[in-house]
């Protein structure tokens, strides 16, 4: 499939608009996008997607200026930091400060053409060239995103084919973005069934889509519990013995769980003490503070010393900032959320 100029394209979360990239990039005009041979090309020698926009004036520097390296891979949500900028741009704007590693949870939705039921696979694939002009990783993208009513629930009978689906899409997505971890989530509760019989079910597509990913290569897949308090109504999968207990039940290391220490706090708390208890099971964290699911330093978590106790375990993974700014996608709010996580990042 060839990118046409005035094709418009879609995506879950936001759009792309390839337009004035910078100089030495050809204007890719309306909302079409460029071809990966006219991408390659206009990324030579090095200064690809150049855009002269400065380094952050917010984060934390060493005594000669330089920024401190980071303990921790955390993966800046480019979803909801440097909205106002093009894909391209916040991609530049997120490795100017010194982070190495983005989520885009709607990586199966991105630039999606308008009616397809299909990811857009020529433009994942110069996305995750873009990752590479910058240094990037790809953190966890959502293969089913099933938090409440929906179409691809592993727990409701007519929903399960599509999660199944879903599951092959991200083993299609994985090599394009060089992409290692993407979330699942188990759906909302039947009224009437018994949780016994809905874990069942959760446990039974999990095992397929373990075979799935297990012969595709990858990705790991990884359940996130959720908090049903505040932002999930009837979730089915909450609390960490019960994620366990279907991890096991699973079987296989292509199947994990996605620790959200925001939801956690809300569900459970004891948040260092359960990650310990449950670190082995865990194969990618995630992050927001509470209440308002916004940067470190906002709300009641002290994230240096939960930072610190997932650094101390060993952990070499990415740390997933799945929230929003506490201003705003704007610059400024942007920048003063990623001066938080290096300040959370210092213990």
């Amino acid at each position: 499939m060839e990118f046409k100029r005035d094709q418009v394209y879609e995506e879950n979360s936001f759009q792309l608009h390839i337009g004035r990239i910078g100089k030495g990039l050809t204007k890719v005009e309306r909302a079409g996008f460029m071809d990966r041979r006219q991408f390659l090309g206009a990324s030579a020698v090095g200064t690809a997607l150049a855009l002269d926009l400065g380094k952050s004036e917010a984060r934390a520097q060493d005594p000669v200026g330089e920024p401190r390296p980071l303990q921790l891979r955390y993966a800046v949500n480019i979803g909801t930091h440097f909205t106002t900028h093009t894909i391209p741009e916040r991609l530049k704007l997120v490795a100017d400060a010194g982070f190495k590693a983005v989520e885009n949870n709607g990586l199966p939705g991105f630039q999606r053409l308008a009616n397809s039921d299909e990811p857009n696979y020529d433009a994942i694939g110069i996305y995750g060239e873009m990752l590479k002009v910058h240094g990037l990783s790809q953190g966890t993208w959502v293969t089913n995103g099933c938090a409440g009513k929906c179409p691809c629930s592993m727990i409701d009978p007519e929903g399960q084919a599509n999660f199944i689906k879903q599951v092959h899409e991200s083993t299609r997505i994985r090599p394009l973005v060089d992409g290692t971890i993407s979330t699942v989530t188990s759906g909302v509760e039947i009224p009437g069934l018994s949780k016994e019989e809905m874990t069942k079910r959760v446990i039974e597509m999990l095992k397929k889509a373990a075979e799935i990913v297990e012969k595709a290569g990858g990705p790991i897949l990884v359940l996130e519990p959720l908090n049903v308090l505040v932002d999930h109504p009837g979730y089915h999968v909450v609390k960490g013995d019960h994620a366990v207990e279907i991890i096991d039940a699973v079987g296989s290391s292509k199947v994990k769980l996605c620790w959200d220490i925001y939801h956690q706090q809300i569900s459970e708390g004891n948040l260092i003490n359960n990650i310990r208890k449950y670190y082995d099971r865990i194969g990618y964290f995630q992050f927001g503070d509470n209440p308002g699911r916004h940067e470190p330093f906002t709300g009641e978590i002290f994230y240096p010393n939960v930072f610190k106790a997932i650094y101390d375990l060993g952990y070499q993974g990415m740390v997933g900032g799945e929230y929003s700014p506490a201003g705003g996608g704007s610059d400024e709010s942007s920048q003063k959320s990623l001066a938080a996580i290096r300040k959370a990042d210092i213990w």
